[in-house]
């Protein structure tokens, strides 16, 4: 969350935002191996073009392509 906080400022300003976000998130991936997780959203970071920060399925989408 904290790359995707960064990469997109525009979103999860407040820390109720963000706190939200990181429980949803986790509890989401947790099953997930870590290491492809990260990876998924530094792709994602570097390709998108939408402006928009990943749903949940974007990133875990790419994480299976990246293994």
């Amino acid at each position: 969350m904290t790359a995707i906080r960064a990469a997109y400022p525009n979103y999860y300003r407040n820390q109720a935002e963000a706190s939200d976000a990181i429980t949803i998130w986790h509890e989401m991936l947790q099953d997930d191996k870590a290491e492809y997780i990260a990876r998924a959203v530094k792709e994602f970071i570097k390709t998108d073009t939408s402006g928009f920060p990943p749903t949940i399925g974007q990133i875990r989408s790419q994480a299976r392509d990246i293994h």
